[in-house]
């Protein structure tokens, strides 16, 4: 159990100093999607390390308003957890199937900010930088909308899905290979 008292995805036991944010117990447990290379599946406390690493790199975060150090990531994690429990959809962990180890993340999220084309539903990715150029963003992101209906009907009215690598600013180069 996380220092909350609820249950975590992940039976390992904490290391790290950083809590891993709740799960909500109302879900199944270790929720996973699989593809040909990858595991898309619920955050575990060991994802939170390389997620800070992940957040502190200015190459990944180019686009971004900035690089986010570990406590920010933290806190991006609890996010992401919560919007999961609250709309059964969101950022997956992601590892690839041969050596397990997490990558980034990928799915759809919930555009929490004013601009003409809200409400919406964003589909993000953030992957280590020694992964890009590789096809894991597009095949990730094609998993996790297949898995994802439900996003289409979280609001009264169908949602436009906006397909960024950035939630602030335009795609940049490295998204505009992404397709989906």
């Amino acid at each position: 159990a996380s220092e909350h008292g609820l249950p975590i995805g992940g039976s390992e036991p904490s290391l790290s100093p950083y809590p891993m944010p709740p799960i909500s117990p109302n879900r199944p447990r270790r929720m996973m999607i699989e593809t040909h290379r990858l595991i898309l599946r619920e955050w575990t406390e060991s994802d939170l390390e390389p997620f800070a690493q992940i957040c502190g790199d200015e190459r990944v975060r180019e686009h971004y308003p900035s690089t986010l150090d570990r406590a920010q990531s933290v806190e991006w994690a609890t996010r992401i957890s919560e919007h999961f429990r609250q709309h059964g959809y969101g950022f997956w962990a992601v590892e690839r199937r041969e050596g397990t180890s997490f990558i980034g993340y990928v799915g759809l999220n919930n555009v929490n900010w004013d601009a003409p084309f809200t409400p919406a539903v964003e589909i993000g990715w953030g992957l280590a930088r020694e992964t890009w150029g590789q096809g894991y963003a597009s095949e990730a992101a094609r998993a996790a909308l297949e898995f994802s209906p439900r996003a289409y009907r979280s609001a009264a009215s169908p949602l436009p899905l906006m397909k960024s690598g950035s939630p602030v600013t335009l795609p940049g180069p490295g998204s505009w290979k992404v397709s989906t």
